[in-house]
């Protein structure tokens, strides 16, 4: 097998700090830019020489999300976006491969294309943009994509390689899009058994408890 250099950049941990975990475990060399403490990642399995802290460069834009999350929404995700791809541009090193964040990094996989020829695999775990945003426009009150999202999201479909999305119904949404829609790559999220055991219901009439994702325009540190 051919080992790869692979870059991974996120905001908080998600679920590509295990596929920085998992890809390290299969024999590549990959480097986990994020602003997860590196204490924490280690918690996930992550070996310290994966890691590549992003905070002490964005706390201040991070912090401001955490203790003001009302105070100029707006302005705090364009900076906290220019901010990370800055920061990633001045840490990366060349690799093969640089899979990042829908929407967040734009300009950091702009520069690894031209830079060093990177294919580029956005991972996005949501529906098309627009799809979600017709979505959230039918729902009273609801939190829709701001313009930059939006065009940071189509920018990013059409510089991928590889779009990689977790289920069939997200690729759904894509088919409005043909040329985006021949780079899906199916990546279902994946699940420690140990952590959800199957158990008999007490009663018939227990309630169901169900778990899903609610989408969001800030990062918290995971």
């Amino acid at each position: 097998m051919q080992r790869l250099n692979i870059a991974i950049a996120t905001a908080g941990r998600f679920h590509v700090l295990d596929l920085a975990r998992e890809l390290h475990a299969l024999g590549h060399h990959v480097r986990f830019y994020s602003y997860v403490p590196r204490a924490r990642a280690r918690r996930f399995g992550l070996p310290d020489e994966c890691h590549v802290s992003l905070l002490p460069l964005v706390l201040p834009a991070v912090g401001c999300g955490r203790l003001l999350p009302r105070l100029m929404p707006g302005m705090r995700e364009q900076v906290l976006y220019a901010m990370l791809n800055r920061v990633v541009i001045l840490r990366l090193r060349p690799c093969d491969v640089l899979i990042c964040m829908s929407g967040i990094y734009l300009e950091a996989a702009r520069f690894a294309k031209q830079r060093y020829g990177a294919t580029i695999w956005l991972e996005r775990g949501s529906q098309h943009i627009l799809s979600q945003d017709e979505i959230l426009a039918s729902i009273p009150a609801a939190e829709r994509p701001s313009p930059l999202v939006i065009r940071r999201e189509l920018a990013g479909y059409a510089l991928a390689d590889r779009v990689v999305i977790p289920s069939r119904h997200v690729g759904e949404s894509f088919r409005r899009d043909g040329l985006v829609c021949a780079k899906l790559f199916y990546n279902p999220y994946g699940v420690d058994l140990a952590m959800f055991v199957p158990r008999p219901a007490k009663s018939p009439a227990e309630p169901f408890l169900g778990l899903f994702k609610k989408a969001a325009t800030s990062w918290p540190m995971r």
